[in-house]
């Protein structure tokens, strides 16, 4: 019993640890997917979309839909025409714990890059 006891002190805490990290990194993920779908929204409802500070607080639902406690950063609104192009920005994905991916969209296409270290 105490062996079992033992194992299950040490691997419960551990296993917790594992479950949080692919729920974060899930959660980021869908962040990055819903991002690199924005150009074909804008392609296939015929309608602009403007990523924004703005757009992401005023907007029922907000552009990019984020899980609970994260954050998107946007540095300046990023337009996405009705023919699919965008005209590139930075975004920055913050999460609870804090830690933040930063991304560039890159002109025409939107294409999702990691943002150079500066």
């Amino acid at each position: 019993m105490a062996i079992i006891g033992l194992a299950a002190a040490t691997v419960v805490p551990a296993l917790s640890r594992v479950v949080a990290a692919v729920r974060h990194d899930g959660e980021a993920q869908d962040i990055v997917d819903q991002l690199g779908q924005l150009a074909f929204r804008a392609y296939s409802s015929g309608t602009p979309i403007v990523l924004s500070e703005e757009t992401q607080k005023s907007k029922t639902p907000a552009v990019v839909e984020m899980p609970s406690g994260w954050v998107l950063a946007i540095a300046q609104p990023i337009h996405f025409n009705a023919m699919g192009l965008c005209d590139g920005g930075s975004v920055a994905i913050i999460a609870p714990s804090g830690d933040v991916t930063s991304l560039r969209l890159a002109a025409p296409d939107c294409a999702i890059l990691p943002e150079a270290k500066k």
